[in-house]
């Protein structure tokens, strides 16, 4: 039997490197490799904030009549009027209502909106925002009763719009 020489052996082991390196090439590893510019807010928001009974209550996070009106979800209103789509991830998390896997996927789409650049406005504010709703969504997942009315009010959908929304 022939035995590899030094060159020869050599030669192969660096075929084998280079051919699994351009297999993996392109490649992301994890979500962690995506640039900030990658992350789609919206799809986010659509995922996670939009829906009947959102943060703001009513069908797409808005307040049917307005604040306390009945089936509206805000303080007084009935939150749950025949014919409503279910609640928001993010509802379902400030009421107590969501499961830990539900839990578990708003922390990530938190975590996501956090690495993103927003489309407008400092991003010091943008850090700030992003940084109470990931550790409200923690602490609830950690199973902090208290944390709902802090996620509620750091997924104040209007005021982070205002800043940051492109129109």
């Amino acid at each position: 039997m022939k035995k590899w020489t030094g060159f020869g052996r050599k030669l192969c082991v660096y075929a084998v490197a280079a051919a699994i390196g351009g297999l993996t090439m392109g490649v992301p590893t994890s979500g962690a490799d995506k640039a900030a510019s990658d992350i789609d807010i919206t799809a986010i928001m659509k995922k996670a904030f939009k829906g009947a009974g959102g943060p703001s209550g009513g069908p797409g996070g808005r307040r049917p009549g307005g604040a306390g009106a009945p089936g509206a979800g805000g303080p007084g209103g009935a939150g749950g009027a025949a014919g409503q789509k279910k609640p928001s991830m993010v509802q379902k998390a400030i009421d107590g209502t969501a499961t830990a896997d539900e839990v578990k996927t708003l922390l990530g789409y938190c975590q996501e909106l956090a690495k993103a650049k927003p489309p407008k406005g400092e991003q010091k504010d943008w850090n700030e925002r992003t940084t109470a709703l990931t550790t409200a969504v923690e602490a609830i997942s950690k199973g902090d009763k208290t944390a709902g009315p802090k996620l509620k009010t750091a997924a104040n959908c209007k005021a982070c719009h205002e800043l940051h929304q492109d129109k």
